[in-house]
């Protein structure tokens, strides 16, 4: 049913909203917790797998800011931010893990979650560096990981694409809820529920009731403490860069002289 003139219908309005450029939908704001440096417990298997502790929980800071980046690039999204944890408040969780990283191979493992507690997707990205990358002079400068980056970045630039316009904009309202239950669950609770660790919009308060503005006010503090810790972490990172990137040159030699070694003493 359509006039012309006065409000749509509920069908209508959803249509519409639906059909609307990729670029017109909400933009998520994500949560880029520090990766899981992915240690194992036993220090012989630690030992074996050639991991150095310190590095890798360097590389899960480094990891994380790097996926941050090129999901900054997608310009799809809000704000992204490196968090310590999944504490902090976002639409959108990515977590990650990395499975391996020893200057020829890097594998890592993505969960994604929105605020309401749906599991978007897991999966795996991996990539190998070639030999001759650090000796090609247009490679100067660059990551040799970059790649790994790119295409988790990618990949849910593509989840969202897919997800639908309205669900994305409600989940900006979740978000409210549960940052407002955390300082004040009596007085937030009854907007949402909980069931099966999903936590579903049941409502919303007045856009006048002084505790969503006093709410609203304590969130955007709490954004400006994120947004100053963005620039710590991009201190460290670097700081880091050039041993790093050392670091992963002769590790991709020795990787490789390794590999060469240990086919040569199997055939």
């Amino acid at each position: 049913m359509s006039t012309g003139v006065g409000p749509r219908t509920s069908s209508e309005v959803k249509t519409a909203v639906q059909s609307q450029p990729e670029f017109q939908k909400t933009k998520l704001d994500i949560i880029i917790p520090v990766f899981d440096p992915g240690l194992p417990d036993d220090p012989e298997e630690m030992e074996e797998e050639r991991i150095w502790p310190e590095l890798r929980r360097a590389e899960s800071v480094r990891f994380a800011l790097k996926l941050k980046e090129e999901l900054e690039k997608a310009g799809r999204f809000g704000a992204v931010r490196v968090a310590p944890n999944s504490e902090a408040t976002g639409d959108l969780y990515v977590l990650g893990k990395i499975l391996e990283s020893n200057g020829k191979d890097v594998e890592i493992e993505i969960d994604v979650y929105d605020i309401s507690g749906a599991h978007w997707y897991n999966e795996d990205y991996e990539h190998e560096v070639l030999e001759r990358f650090h000796k090609t002079y247009r490679n100067k400068g660059k990551d040799p990981y970059q790649p790994v980056f790119e295409e988790a970045a990618l990949d849910l630039v593509e989840h969202l694409s897919e997800a639908d316009a309205t669900d994305l904009a409600a989940l900006k309202s979740v978000t409210e809820m549960r940052f407002g239950a955390n300082f004040s669950e009596e007085a937030f609770v009854e907007y949402i529920r909980e069931e099966n660790g999903r936590v579903e919009l049941i409502g919303l308060p007045s856009e006048l009731d002084p505790m969503l503005a006093r709410i609203r006010a304590i969130r955007i503090r709490d954004q400006l403490f994120i947004d100053n810790m963005q620039d710590h972490y991009a201190e460290f990172n670097a700081e880091m860069s050039t041993s790093y990137a050392l670091w992963q040159e002769q590790s991709l030699k020795e990787e490789t002289a390794l590999q060469e070694a240990e086919t040569k003493a199997t055939t």
